[in-house]
């Protein structure tokens, strides 16, 4: 829960109305304090969506047009790099992608 209020403070701070917090695989958080965090946070006037990387990769490999492996493995590490992914993250990605190329 920490991570997410400083996350959400720091979105505040830099005048963000909106913000996706994308959490990795094997985080656990008590999902009602979270949720609370964020519902006070929404009366604030600032809107965070909460997904875990899993449900998000998901959501963009349906957003997208045409599509191979290796740009999705392209696109999923150059995504890594802009959300500041942890190692552990972007470690998953590289090793699933040895397994397939």
């Amino acid at each position: 829960m920490q991570d997410v209020a400083h996350a959400i403070t720091k979105f505040k701070q830099a005048d963000l109305n909106t913000s996706l917090f994308v959490y990795g695989k094997n985080v656990s958080f008590d999902e009602d304090d979270v949720f609370q965090l964020l519902k006070e946070m929404g009366r604030q006037g600032h809107y965070c969506c909460l997904i875990s990387i899993l449900h998000y990769a998901k959501l963009r490999i349906c957003d997208l047009k045409t599509l191979t492996i290796r740009d999705f493995v392209n696109g999923l590490l150059k995504f890594a790099r802009v959300i500041n992914a942890k190692d552990d993250t972007t470690n998953i990605v590289k090793d699933i992608a040895s397994k397939i190329f």
